[in-house]
């Protein structure tokens, strides 16, 4: 079986997508490679179609589920990572966590669902230029 190919590079997206629109990571099962989220980043606002910001959602989602790692959304006025619970307190009881800084509201922790963390992840994704720019980048947790 063939696969269709199609690389995202714009706005600095490094993910390579199949012919579904699902992201093909080039760094897994490559030893000699960095991690296999180091490649999901994306600046906001951007010019991918809403099937791709599903699949980066999705694929953050799962990248947060089954390692120690944080996704960071950083904008003038506003800083926010979601984590996943286990990793960072081992609650099981809530699934995520949001932290978030803002420079008008301060600083606010609270626990999320996985339904909630997507949809604030494709809001993010859908912002628009005069929300202001940002990024969206998957970091370590041992590196925040």
């Amino acid at each position: 079986m063939s696969i269709d190919e199609t690389t995202a590079r714009d706005d600095h997206v490094q993910l390579r997508f199949d012919q579904h629109g699902a992201p093909i990571s080039p760094r897994i099962g490559d030893p000699d490679r960095t991690a296999p989220w180091s490649d999901l980043n994306c600046s906001i606002p951007n010019s991918l179609p809403e099937t791709r910001q599903v699949s980066l959602a999705e694929c953050v989602l799962v990248e947060l589920e089954h390692e120690p790692v944080a996704v960071q959304l950083a904008f003038r006025d506003e800083w926010t990572l979601f984590f996943h619970a286990e990793f960072a307190s081992g609650d099981q009881e809530s699934e995520f966590v949001r932290h978030r800084l803002t420079s008008a509201a301060g600083q606010q922790t609270v626990a999320m669902p996985r339904a909630d963390v997507r949809d604030q992840l494709l809001t993010y994704l859908g912002r628009s230029d005069s929300a202001g720019r940002g990024s969206l980048t998957v970091r370590p947790l041992s590196r925040l």
